[in-house]
């Protein structure tokens, strides 16, 4: 399946859906009268939805923007899970960053399809609007996972205020040293592991947890787990 699905719903928003799919290595989707070559038919805008929501990296909405949130609603979930939707109008003269704007990476879509269209990217996002480095944009481009996401709001928003903020970057499990502490774990740590055959599961996640517990480290930090070739499966 590819990352990103576009659905159109007229006969101009089908050739701007088939030309920023083309652009972006993108599936577009239409109802069947206004299909063009490399689209695929769109069963029903529930039926995509619910799927592509699911399975995607992105949905595209060339649409009005009451479209979109309506199709969009009901599968809703957390920020860290949901998929980036982006929201223009046929005429690509304006592309809306609708959903996951950061973690999600809608903003960074939106940019460059209104780059494609030629229309004006439309980004609300506090931290952007005010020319502040999001903490939840910064984390995953400099390899870091955010452990107590909750805190990243707050942060943010201290930031935009123009206060101090603790944000604290290691691999360690430490107490931690502001009353209000972001904590990202960089992806810095690989894992060995070597067992005696049909050993199970469960049995090598307690050790792997109780190992990472008295190393002192967070599982977050792992980016590989590695083991010699005869261990392979």
């Amino acid at each position: 399946m590819k990352l990103i699905h576009i659905a159109a719903f007229s006969e101009c928003g089908a050739a701007l859906a088939a030309r920023i799919a083309l652009s972006l290595d993108a599936q577009a989707w239409a109802p069947e009268k206004y299909i063009r070559e490399g689209m695929k038919i769109m069963p029903s805008l529930e039926m995509w939805t619910k799927k592509c929501f699911r399975d995607a990296e992105a949905l595209v909405f060339v649409s009005a923007c009451g479209i979109a949130v309506r199709a969009i609603a009901p599968h809703i979930g957390h920020k860290a899970e949901d998929p980036a939707v982006v929201v223009l109008d046929d005429t690509g003269r304006h592309v809306i960053s609708l959903l996951s704007g950061h973690l999600g990476g809608a903003n960074d879509l939106a940019l460059k399809i209104a780059a494609i269209t030629g229309g004006e990217e439309i980004i609300t996002t506090a931290t952007d609007v005010h020319g502040v480095t999001a903490i939840d944009v910064w984390a995953p481009r400099n390899n870091c996972t955010i452990e107590n996401l909750a805190e990243s709001k707050k942060i943010s928003s201290e930031i935009i205020n123009g206060h101090t903020v603790g944000v604290a970057i290691t691999e360690q499990i430490l107490p931690a040293p502001w009353p209000v502490t972001l904590w990202l774990r960089p992806k810095n740590l690989v894992l060995g592991i070597g067992c005696r055959k049909n050993i199970g599961s469960e049995i090598l996640g307690e050790a792997v947890d109780d190992f990472l517990e008295n190393a002192g480290v967070s599982i977050l930090s792992l980016c590989a787990v590695a083991s010699i070739d005869l261990k392979k499966r």
